[in-house]
């Protein structure tokens, strides 16, 4: 985990306060940070928020082709990095931040928020399952 594009220790205990997790596609991202911690049994603190830049991109950008993150920062620096690799991704994804900057336009969404949101997909999922099973 990355805190202002330097790296921290990510052991949740030692997370600053009231951190932010800013995730291109934050769906992707927030379900496998909570599923990983429901896994280990350990509780995401609930000061833990995340924002999803994509959806921020689209809202300062509006009119691009792509908002994959790869294309989005060729078109806000000129640089290209390995799309895809967790520490290539934070940090292109810092660089267009810092360069773009609009925290005025994420919208924060709750761990509490993910974790419902999160649930209720499993619950769906699994009534999905049991009706192909039916079938």
């Amino acid at each position: 985990m990355f805190h202002h594009g330097r790296e921290v220790d990510s052991v949740l205990e030692n997370l600053p306060c009231n951190p932010l997790l800013v995730a291109h596609n934050v769906t992707f991202d927030s379900r496998i940070i909570l599923n990983c911690c429901l896994r280990k049994l350990v509780e995401l603190p609930a000061n833990v928020a995340f924002a999803d830049s994509l959806t921020l991109f689209r809202q300062v950008k509006p009119g691009l082709s792509s908002y994959k993150l790869a294309d989005l920062v060729k078109n806000i620096t000129g640089n290209s990095f390995c799309a895809h690799d967790a520490v290539e991704d934070v940090q292109a994804l810092s660089s267009i931040i810092e360069v773009d900057t609009h925290f005025e336009h994420l919208t924060i969404i709750s761990t509490h928020s993910v974790f419902r949101s999160i649930s209720a997909l499993a619950n769906e999922n699994k009534k999905i399952r049991q009706l192909q099973r039916r079938n």
